[in-house]
């Protein structure tokens, strides 16, 4: 399936994405950060599961991190990695091997399992997470309004 297909069947999230970004870009954009963490557990759960057990160090430090755009005009933007963490710094050495070390890749292999998932996943995560987003701001809104006639 090319990008281009793929996009245009995503026309009903991208409005809800723009829905809940006019109407509140926090919300919005940790609803997107929700949809991304929930699209990238496959990719986390194989990873820890294929990893090389020596002490369990290395599956112990697998970890998920997913984190906002900076900038002002990137608070819809999220970046979800799974990784490890410092504690298993020779986790390089294990995925890509080393001239003393054979090479036992459990990264790559991961996310390479798991594309298809993760982007059918990401789409029904986002339009469900967007949904309960917008009900949840418009409740909000509500309530103040509320308040403020009262």
């Amino acid at each position: 399936m090319s990008d281009l297909t793929l996009l245009d069947q995503w026309g009903d999230v991208e409005d809800m994405l723009k829905e809940i970004l006019d109407m509140d870009s926090k919300e919005g954009a940790n609803s997107v950060r929700r949809a991304a963490r929930e699209a990238m557990q496959p990719v986390l759960e194989d990873a820890i599961a294929d990893a090389p057990q020596d002490t369990g160090n290395l599956k112990e430090n697998i970890k998920m991190t997913a984190k906002l755009g900076r900038k002002k005009s990137d608070k819809s933007a999220v970046t979800v990695q799974v990784g490890t963490t410092r504690k298993a710094k020779y986790a390089i050495h294990q995925e890509y091997g080393t001239s003393e070390i054979e090479a036992q890749p459990f990264l790559r292999p991961a996310l390479q399992k798991n594309e298809e998932k993760v982007v059918d996943g990401l789409k029904g995560s986002l339009s469900r997470n967007l949904e309960k987003s917008i009900k949840k701001v418009q409740r909000r809104k509500a309530r103040l309004a509320k308040k403020e006639n009262s």
